[in-house]
């Protein structure tokens, strides 16, 4: 992640990775800070509902870790968009992709 955002976003975008580590369908996740809001952006292939509400388990994650900062967590499920599913379109352009996986 670029320097641009506040310590305290790099470090809850760590959490968010290790807590999807070993879940191939967590496709990417993207995070920026703005107007005092760290926003989370957690992009996966199409999931059930089930699957996706363990997803939303990680933004209580990070609510717990991080009580004192606002947070906004959101799955980004192609399952619920009309095709073509395009995140571009649904997550804001500035904000930056953190890698989920080591290449």
């Amino acid at each position: 992640m670029a320097v641009s955002a506040p310590r305290i976003t790099q470090d809850m975008a760590r959490l968010v990775v290790a807590r999807v580590a070993g879940h191939p369908e967590a496709r990417e996740l993207r995070v920026r800070f703005h107007r005092g809001v760290s926003q989370f952006w957690l992009v996966t292939e199409p999931l059930d509902f089930e699957a996706e509400e363990r997803f939303y388990t990680i933004g209580h994650v990070l609510y717990a870790a991080f009580p004192d900062a606002l947070i906004d967590f959101q799955v980004v499920n192609p399952a619920v968009f009309e095709p073509p599913f395009v995140a571009d379109l649904i997550v804001p352009r500035d904000a930056e992709r953190v890698p989920l996986r080591t290449q």
